[in-house]
């Protein structure tokens, strides 16, 4: 950091943005645009222009109770299956696997702080689904 003081603006900015969703603050968004469209760094500073850019949509998150942070979620968890299995599986596998992990994910987190349960998710939810193999031929097409 002392060879490069302008990257101390980055853990900054971080920590920022952080308090505006924590205190849900506008005024703290309105201070965290102000003080970054001014920044030395170019990322950073195109960053508060896009928040400017879209500044009603970025207040209504802010303030809002809602979040799409289950659906995106679920997005991240099957796309990750669907990465991980590629090449390797056919289509009716891929399907068991997909529900399969649905089923199961609940299970799997309240379980995963046993010793004997692995923390790596997809080697877990794999574990699972190797049960469910046979019934692949099940599904329909």
């Amino acid at each position: 950091m002392e060879k490069y003081p302008l990257l101390k603006e980055i853990p900054d900015c971080i920590s920022d943005f952080r308090e505006i969703y924590v205190h849900k603050s506008i005024t703290l968004l309105e201070r965290f645009i102000d003080k970054y469209v001014k920044s030395k760094i170019k990322n950073l500073k195109s960053f508060a222009n896009g928040f400017l850019r879209d500044f009603e949509a970025i207040k209504n998150s802010v303030i809002s109770e809602y979040s799409n942070g289950f659906i995106e979620g679920n997005n991240n968890r099957l796309k990750m299956i669907k990465r991980t299995m590629y090449g390797s599986a056919s289509l009716n596998l891929l399907r068991a696997e997909i529900i399969t992990s649905f089923l199961f994910y609940p299970f799997i987190l309240k379980y995963a702080e046993e010793p004997h349960f692995s923390p790596d998710y997809s080697a877990s939810a794999s574990r699972c689904s190797r049960a469910w193999q046979d019934m692949a031929f099940s599904f329909p097409p």
